[in-house]
């Protein structure tokens, strides 16, 4: 994933089966895949039986937050305001000219006590054709963040001072157009470090989810 945090996008207008030889081996087989259908059922009895062995929801131990909604992440108050769909252009540029740009929209202020470099880490797409899940943990950190007022590459977020930004990642142009997207909000826990027992912001783990539309704003 590249780590360059400089690319970005226009301005608010733009935004806005096997070989078997008869009937004796196929009820051969068909009794060895019943058999282990079986015992797939009785492996489960200790979970509470097949439907809650099976009943796994990708969102489970995520809040479900709602476009505009700010959430308290730590170090970070995150707000996801919107997402659009953009072609390559100044001062966005794609590794392919070819390919396209998702953009989510954010507000974000730190809340700890020392400025932050990070906000790329701070929110993740998830399941995006064409935006690839780094090793399917879905850490696809952003290829671009601006300041939104300027479109200037952004540096760094201090206590207190909420800034806008505009959070680009690259997608194939071979990838279906999303027409919603999957964020992740990304926070960390504040406490102290076992190696050098200094407090720091640790244990990046996902701890929210907002699902936004994207507009397509390419002919724009």
């Amino acid at each position: 994933m590249s780590s360059s945090i400089g690319r970005g996008q226009g301005d608010d207008a733009v935004y806005g089966v096997g070989p078997y030889g008869g009937l004796r081996d196929l009820f051969s087989l068909q009794r060895v895949i019943a058999g282990l259908g079986a015992l797939a059922v009785l492996a489960t009895v200790p979970f509470g039986g097949m439907k809650k062995a099976v009943d796994v929801h990708p969102d489970r131990g995520l809040e479900r937050l709602a476009v505009n909604q700010v959430y308290d992440a730590g170090p970070y108050k995150i707000t996801i305001t919107g997402a659009r769909l953009l072609k390559d252009q100044p001062p966005l540029y794609a590794t392919n000219k070819a390919n396209r740009w998702v953009i989510i929209l954010a507000t974000v202020e730190v809340t700890a006590d020392e400025s932050r470099n990070d906000a790329a880490t701070a929110i993740h797409l998830r399941g995006v054709a064409g935006v690839p899940d780094m090793d399917g943990m879905l850490r696809n950190d952003a290829d671009s963040v601006l300041v939104r007022s300027d479109l200037t590459v952004f540096y760094a977020a201090h206590p207190g001072m909420p800034e806008e930004l505009v959070i680009g990642w690259e997608q194939d142009s071979k990838a279906a157009v999303p027409t919603e997207v999957d964020v992740l909000v990304t926070g960390r826990t504040y406490r102290m470090n076992t190696f050098n027992e200094s407090m720091e912001w640790l244990d990046e783990e996902d701890r929210a989810i907002v699902t936004v539309p994207v507009l397509d704003r390419r002919n724009t």
